[in-house]
């Protein structure tokens, strides 16, 4: 794996780990594989051999759950954001007499997704520097 490169896959099944790879079995009892994925996704590797020197908060698995299914729903639209916005665009063939309100929609469509990625990297690093687990003390996330 080149030092400047930083490709992280999550496998579903047992594969073969060739040279220059590393891989990562987490205890599902401590931390999520999920919650795992995204930290290392955000945190910024300068060099692979670092990953052992790496500290990380681990909140209680309820907590890493709930924070899952918050990055994962996110992720998940940010995905699919090109599709649905192209959808969007196509609706003014069908329906002529709406084509303006429907350009409208789409061009709010497209700032709401620029706010959910921006919410996105926001909630990435409140996550990942504690500040989210300070700001819930007494609160549901």
């Amino acid at each position: 794996m080149k030092e400047t490169n930083k490709y992280i896959y999550q496998c579903e099944n047992e594969v073969c780990i060739a040279n220059d790879v590393v891989a990562i079995t987490p205890n599902e009892t401590i931390i999520l594989s999920d919650y795992l994925l995204h930290f290392l996704s955000w945190y910024p590797i300068k060099e692979w051999h670092h990953l052992y020197h790496i500290l990380i908060d681990i909140p209680m698995i309820d907590i890493q759950h709930k924070v899952v299914q918050l990055l994962n729903t996110i992720q998940l639209l940010l995905k699919n954001k090109e599709s649905l916005i192209t959808a969007v665009e196509g609706l003014p063939q069908h329906f002529d007499k709406f084509s303006r309100q429907i350009e409208n929609h789409s061009q709010h469509l497209q700032h709401g997704f620029n706010q959910v990625h921006y919410f996105y990297d926001v909630m990435l690093h409140k996550i990942f520097k504690g500040e989210l687990y300070k700001e819930m003390q007494g609160s549901e996330l």
